[in-house]
């Protein structure tokens, strides 16, 4: 329990940290911390409330999957955007 209370308070944390740095023109500054902020709430919330640290190789195997083919999508989208005329 005392786990998902820590999380949670760092989720919290992170998204005051987000919303902080919303105000504060950083230029391209502000998508590199939004991006790393945003990384950094994935794998909290894939290694405690989906309990991918202490799951098996054929769970993190389709987590790892689910990764690799949403890659794949964003890749050809961004792939089909800058090829338009």
């Amino acid at each position: 329990m005392r786990s998902l209370i820590v999380t949670y308070v760092s989720l919290l944390g992170l998204l005051a940290l987000t919303a902080g740095l919303s105000f504060i023109p950083m230029g391209m500054g502000n998508l590199i911390a939004n991006l790393g902020i945003a990384v950094a709430k994935v794998v909290l919330i894939a290694l405690v409330f989906m309990q991918l640290r202490s799951a098996d190789s054929l769970t993190r195997t389709a987590a790892v999957t689910g990764l690799v083919w949403l890659a794949l999508l964003f890749w050809l989208t961004l792939n089909d955007y800058l090829t338009r005329t």
